[in-house]
């Protein structure tokens, strides 16, 4: 399972370098599974159990010259199966908490519908394909 999530991770990784323009800008935190001694480094170095896969950060709707104006979109990717784990559930509930817009999402085609529903503006689409095929992205009027 912990390599289905590698690839997922790395085909939204593929997507949103394509689709997102600037001043979006996207990053990935590595929790991958290597060992306790490895876990217990990124720890003491403060990462934190539960973190989002993918955090996102674009303009506010509507800004204003008083107040900072981003809006934050943490992804939790995950395969077809696989639940969050209790961490990754306080985790959302606390990112709520400060106004972030969290989703737990098993495919490309979710974070496209993700994105779109947060309003953010894409140079890309996912164009429907079988799923062994891999993806494709196409350029906004192209679609």
């Amino acid at each position: 399972m912990i390599h289905a999530e590698h690839a997922l991770q790395r085909s939204v990784a593929a997507f949103l370098d394509c689709a997102l323009t600037p001043p979006v800008w996207w990053t990935s935190i590595d929790h991958a599974g290597q060992g306790w001694r490895h876990g217990a480094q990124l720890k003491a170095r403060g990462v934190k159990a539960g973190t989002p896969d993918i955090f996102i950060f674009a303009p506010a709707d509507n800004p204003s010259p008083d107040k900072i104006a981003t809006k934050v979109i943490a992804l939790e990717l995950k395969v077809p199966g696989r639940g969050q784990s209790h961490a990754q559930e306080e985790t959302q509930a606390n990112l709520f908490s400060v106004g972030t817009f969290y989703s737990v999402v098993y495919s490309i085609e979710q974070v496209e519908r993700v994105l779109r529903g947060c309003g953010v503006a894409l140079r890309a689409s996912v164009s429907a394909r079988p799923a062994n095929a891999g993806p494709i992205f196409m350029e906004a009027g192209n679609a």
